[in-house]
């Protein structure tokens, strides 16, 4: 795939399923111009959409499988940590139990 550094940099992100709002804070930029990469992405390589750029840049490289990997562990450890920083009065070790309380049909209508 043809791509300069900064090109290379919005593909990698965008097959991590990062939006183009995520990328641009990320990379500083504002979110036309990392669109703006897009269509320069799209028009080096012939590609029609974002899927078609995400694919091409996993083709490319080495070890896909290796990618996959790193995206997947740093996905959980995002939620994990998002988790234990929003919520810590939670214990993961318990699963968490709601007990719901009915109604009967009887008793509801007497009640009206």
């Amino acid at each position: 795939m043809q791509t300069s550094k900064t090109e290379y940099n919005v593909a990698e992100m965008l097959s991590k399923g990062l939006q183009v709002k995520e990328i641009a804070n990320k990379m500083f930029r504002s979110p036309y111009t990392v669109d703006t990469h897009i269509k320069n992405i799209k028009k080096k390589n012939g590609l029609k959409n974002i899927a078609d750029i995400v694919r091409e840049f996993i083709l490319d490289l080495d070890n896909p499988k290796s990618f996959f990997k790193l995206s997947v562990v740093a996905l959980f450890l995002t939620i994990q940590g998002f988790i234990s920083i929003q919520i810590p009065e939670i214990d993961l070790k318990k699963p968490i139990v709601k007990r719901v309380t009915r109604i009967a049909r009887r008793g509801f209508e007497s009640l009206t």
